[in-house]
Parts: structure tokens; C-alpha cells; sequence
């Protein structure tokens, strides 16, 4: 299946935020996070795009935050820090993964190395 133009599958992210979070290194590829209809037509697996998951429970609510505001639930205005720059520079699909992390076993932040 060929890319579409505009298709942020196909698009590279960047950004501070992004680049801090693959730095982390929190982009993970589970066969129980690709999305259907992502996958080549000829049923192998591509080195395609990733999914990111949260690395503490501060990172998953700012992301949560920053897709609020994408969706336009809140106000872009109402965000601080690092949900205003995840806002700015990340697409909603790549907010969605971090938002969607679950917090069960997330440390509350990340812990310093």
C-alpha cells in the first residue's frame, strides 16, 4: 500500500521533545501495538515507525495534556512545559501512544541517572 502525502506515518517526527524521548529510549515495537492495516501487503513485517510508550507517570499526563489540547478539548494557552513542547512537536497519533501508556507500574517521574 503506497503512502499518502500528509500521512505522519510516513513522516518523520522531530523536535526537541521527540528527540528527548527517543534518547530515553522509549520507543518500542510490540506485535500488541501495531495498528491494523499498517502492515505491507505482502504480510511481512517493515522496520516502520514505532510506538512510544510513557517512561513515568509525569511523561504520560503531559502527553495526555498536550493531545487535549491538539483535539482542542482545552486551550493550546492552558499548557506548561513539557506538554506545551509535546503539543508543538509531536503528531496526535504519537501523543496518543505516550497517553496511552499505562500508569499501573510507571514510576511518578523519571528517575535521574
Amino acid at each position: 500500500m503506497p503512502a499518502e502525502p500528509g500521512d505522519t506515518m510516513t513522516e518523520p517526527a522531530t523536535g526537541p521533545v521527540h528527540d528527548a524521548i527517543l534518547a530515553m529510549g522509549s520507543c518500542k515495537m510490540s506485535s500488541s501495538h501495531r495498528r491494523p492495516g499498517k502492515e505491507p501487503v505482502d504480510g511481512t513485517l517493515s522496520a516502520g515507525p514505532s510506538i512510544m510508550e510513557a517512561k513515568s507517570k509525569k511523561q504520560q499526563m503531559a502527553a495526555g495534556a498536550a493531545l487535549s489540547a491538539k483535539r482542542g478539548d482545552t486551550k493550546p494557552s492552558d499548557l506548561k512545559g513539557a506538554s506545551k513542547s509535546m503539543a508543538e512537536s509531536m503528531s496526535e497519533e504519537q501523543l496518543e501512544d505516550l497517553a496511552s501508556t499505562p500508569r499501573k507500574d510507571l514510576p511518578e517521574k523519571k528517575e535521574s541517572t
